[in-house]
């Protein structure tokens, strides 16, 4: 019951309205009469919307948006960059573009537990090693150089293989980024990477392989997809 508890509170997080908390982030957040960048929003809609440091402006919802699109589409990148177009769109150059996730957590409206769910998101991508988790190992494991491979075991104890992101034994068939255990960062950030949104791959007759056009490469002992290792 608690479980079921905390995954409606999370749910309830999801889906609340996003507002610019101008009291609480007083002399952080500069608001703006500029048109949200991505939705367009004007004074008219009665949206507030605040100013990067590149020129650009964000709503609440448009950029909490925008973190979840960043986590869940991408893998591997760990800077939060604007994503409209340089010169044609927003007139910042690099370093202004390169928004500080401070700035971005705080007009995405983001809660003290998204904070820290997202930090950790960031600060596994950052990160290249971890300790393993098996009992009584504890030895500093390295992160597969396929950042979509979540999927590890530890080549000093040799044990089960474990979750890079959870720590957790591995709960699910394919490489990753899905563990199958329940509250796993991947489990949400990386939604839009389950197999329901891939192709299809159908097991090959016995002694076969088969391959992938997309990719072009020749897949012999796994039956993940490639496009998500799922």
């Amino acid at each position: 019951d608690d479980e079921d508890d905390e995954d409606d509170e999370d749910d309830e997080d999801e889906y609340r309205p996003r507002k610019l908390r101008k009291r609480k982030h007083k002399g952080y957040l500069t608001l703006t009469s500029k048109p949200d960048c991505i939705m367009g929003y004007t004074d008219e809609d009665g949206i507030p919307r605040a100013e990067m440091p590149c020129g650009c402006a964000f709503a609440a919802d448009t950029m909490y948006q925008f973190t979840k699109s960043f986590f869940g589409n991408n893998l591997s990148e760990s800077k939060a960059v604007c994503p409209m177009p340089q010169k044609t769109y927003c007139k910042g150059n690099d370093k202004q573009r390169l928004w500080p996730w401070a700035l971005v957590f705080a007009i995405a409206d983001l809660s003290d537990k998204e904070i820290a769910y997202y930090t950790n998101a960031i600060n596994n991508r950052v990160s290249g090693s971890k300790n393993c988790p098996h009992k009584n190992c504890g030895a500093v494991t390295s992160r597969p150089d396929d950042l979509r491979i979540s999927r590890v075991r530890c080549n000093v104890c040799n044990q089960s293989d474990w979750c890079w992101n959870c720590g957790k034994p591995w709960n699910h068939s394919g490489l990753g980024p899905i563990c199958g255990n329940k509250g796993c960062m991947a489990d949400r950030l990386n939604a839009l990477l389950l197999p329901k949104n891939c192709g299809t791959i159908k097991t090959p007759p016995p002694n076969h392989s088969w391959n992938t056009t997309n990719e072009g490469q020749l897949i012999v002992k796994t039956r993940a997809c490639p496009k998500c290792l799922c």
